[in-house]
């Protein structure tokens, strides 16, 4: 769960512009084919690829009148097309936006036959239509069906997006498609404002930025770029994907450590100012930690408190503040008075509390892993997006986030763990490494209590638990689902992939030991999860991963192998047997072991009476850290899931009592 810093889109500017919109748009007309582009025969890029993009081209027009900003983007697309199935992925065209204060218009399309005849995209064969809700926001989808596409053929098309008071700021641009690409360009005129600078930040590629403009564009040119494909279990998509970051600042180009200083010293100063006491919050302070025995001990009371009695709105917006009645808060004494604010305030008002308290405490700036790795090269705040309180604790800085309510009182949120974090200071601002938490901090516990027929059906009660990030994550989930899909997301959460999943009394325990794990109590129908064989049943007593796809399948990979967070799942499954069946043999899975980074075991055993088989088993992922594999080391990660594969199909077999004796 990422806080965002208030950050304002562009540094304030006073002027005012007359007449209409100044546009410079990119040349409406198709570009010349060439008989190159005709001939081509296969991709360059990837030989053997279903169809290649000769280019993409993105106009960026960046205007500001006495109206108001406008950002105004000519997209055209040329694509090759080599195969029966690259004909197929192109007969169709998708452009997906966000529904609001963006329009797309000026949509034009054609295909050109290998031959050099053009068919024109016909006239109303443009639709649109709303297709999901991302984070809060419609998406809308503008679709249409390209004519005559055959393998040997050209499809391009173009395109204007306009985007309603906004700028390309803090804004992400692609270079590479879902196909190969032998040229993408974009041309970039920014606002033309006194001290305002449009920056450029490359990730993943070799861009080429010309020095000179061409009618106020400056140009960059990435050639060659391969497609992008997912793989399970990779990096953020910013940290493999080739990009280009814009945003517009008024500080000029220096050095990461200078900045980072400046940066550091402008945080400390506000937020010195926010968090300041008054003889009204020292005696809550005192009351709060009354009869603590330590420092550590009054900062968990602080957490606690602040997670009961402080209303947190989820949202920066004045007007979400207004309907939940909730008032701006200009510092910690407002936040403490009404009890009430947004996460930034919540971690303040832990701050201002922990300062009364006469803990030594400092604003940490954090940047969060879920898009991207950050690096100090990257000179700009919004880099360091979320925060945390640190305070001083047995001669070391400790972090502390009071409103992910979901977690420990001493768990930070997964994406700002084992990330290189700003400690803001006056004097002495630096960058200190936050910590990952091990596998036991985050479980995912599973207890089944079943009962296999003859048929080979098991039935019965599940009672799943949640802990640290495996309960920050499915609440999370939760957030974004209704009642009705409240089962679909349990059991993706619990790994239960395939099988009925009836949800029957979630709850959140309050029991002061476990702070914030989430129970979910259920029903599960397994059908044909004992196979016959002949007179006897086979049974994978693991129940929860009989059945399931080893986690990596692929021979090979592009990108490494990365986990969110070290964790680990604890299985216990008792299974009633069916009246006058027996278990015929009985053996335990073996061991498996990545020393230092991943154990595994199983254990399976039957009641004195030979009436019930209990199964254990326990997986711990992240030892030491390790939730980041590289490339070259994907063959022994991948030996050891196929390990763990092997010994969860492991089977029991079962025999009618009376063929024993």
């Amino acid at each position: 769960m990422t806080r965002r810093a208030p950050l304002g889109l562009l540094p304030a500017v006073s002027f005012a512009l007359a007449g209409a919109w100044a546009i410079a748009r990119a040349a409406a007309d198709w570009e010349p084919v060439s008989p190159e582009e005709l001939a081509l025969a296969q991709a360059r890029v990837e030989p053997g690829a279903d169809a290649e993009a000769l280019f993409w081209k993105v106009w960026v027009d960046d205007e500001l009148s006495s109206t108001g900003l406008r950002s105004t983007r000519e997209h055209y697309v040329r694509v090759k097309v080599f195969t029966p199935k690259g004909a197929g992925d192109w007969s169709q065209v998708h452009i997906t936006f966000p529904k609001r204060d963006v329009r797309i218009t000026d949509v034009r399309a054609r295909t050109i036959r290998s031959d050099g005849s053009a068919v024109p995209l016909e006239r109303g064969a443009v639709f649109s239509e709303t297709i999901a809700r991302l984070g809060g926001e419609q998406v809308r989808r503008r679709s249409f069906a390209m004519p005559s596409v055959a393998p040997g053929a050209i499809v391009e098309y173009r395109y204007r997006e306009t985007r309603y008071d906004q700028a390309a700021h803090w804004e992400r641009f692609d270079f590479q498609l879902e196909v190969p690409a032998q040229k993408v360009v974009y041309y970039l005129k920014p606002l033309s404002i006194p001290d305002l600078y449009l920056r450029q930040m490359t990730f993943h590629v070799a861009a080429v930025t010309s020095p000179k403009q061409v009618d106020g564009y400056s140009e960059t040119v990435a050639a060659n770029q391969r497609a992008f494909r997912r793989e399970p279990h990779m990096p953020p998509e910013g940290q493999q994907r080739a990009w280009m970051l814009l945003y517009y600042t008024d500080e000029r180009v220096g050095e990461p450590e200078r900045f980072w200083s400046q940066f550091g010293r402008d945080c400390t100063k506000e937020f010195d100012a926010w968090v300041r006491a008054d003889d009204d919050v020292r005696r809550l302070a005192r009351s709060i930690i009354a009869g603590a025995a330590d420092d550590e001990e009054r900062v968990k009371r602080l957490v606690a408190w602040c997670r009961r009695e402080m209303r947190i709105v989820r949202s920066y917006d004045r007007d979400s503040l207004k309907a939940a009645g909730v008032r701006e808060n200009r510092n910690a004494r407002d936040a403490l008075r009404q009890r009430a604010g947004t996460p930034w305030d919540a971690d303040r008002a832990f701050a201002a509390l922990a300062r009364a308290a006469g803990l030594e405490t400092r604003e940490l700036r954090v940047p969060s892993h879920s898009a991207l790795f950050f690096n100090r090269s990257m000179m700009h705040g919004a880099f360091l997006s979320s925060f945390q309180v640190t305070v001083r604790l047995g001669g070391r800085w400790s972090g502390f986030d009071p409103q992910a309510t979901s977690l420990p009182w001493d768990m930070i949120p997964w994406d700002e763990e084992a990330q290189p974090a700003l400690l803001c200071d006056g004097d002495s601002s630096r960058f200190i490494e936050t910590p990952l938490a091990g596998p036991e901090r985050s479980r995912l516990g599973r207890a089944a209590t079943l009962s296999l027929d003859e048929g080979g059906t098991l039935e019965g009660e599940v009672r799943l638990t949640f802990e640290g990030h495996c309960n920050e994550s499915v609440r999370a989930a939760l957030q974004d689902t209704s009642e009705i899909g409240l089962p679909d997301v349990l059991a993706q959460e619990a790994a239960v992939r395939d099988d009925e999943f009836t949800l029957r009394e979630p709850r959140v325990v309050t029991d002061a030991e476990r702070p914030g794990t989430l129970l979910g109590t259920c029903r599960v129908k397994l059908p044909e999860r004992a196979t016959p064989t002949g007179r006897r049943l086979l049974l994978e007593p693991s129940v929860f991963h009989a059945r399931v796809e080893p986690l990596f399948t692929a021979a090979e990979r592009t990108h490494p192998v990365y986990f969110r967070y070290a964790w680990e799942e604890r299985d216990t499954v008792r299974v009633r047997l069916p009246e006058g069946w027996k278990l015929e043999t009985l053996d335990t899975p073996r061991p498996v072991e990545a020393t230092g980074v991943a154990r595994y075991q199983a254990q399976i055993a039957v009641s004195d009476d030979g009436r019930e088989l209990l199964y254990l088993r326990t997986l711990r992922v992240g030892e030491n850290g390790a939730i980041y594999f590289p490339v070259e080391d994907y063959g022994p990660l991948r030996r050891f899931w196929d390990l763990v594969h092997e010994r969860d199909r492991v089977a029991v077999t079962l025999v009618r009592a009376e063929e024993q004796r």
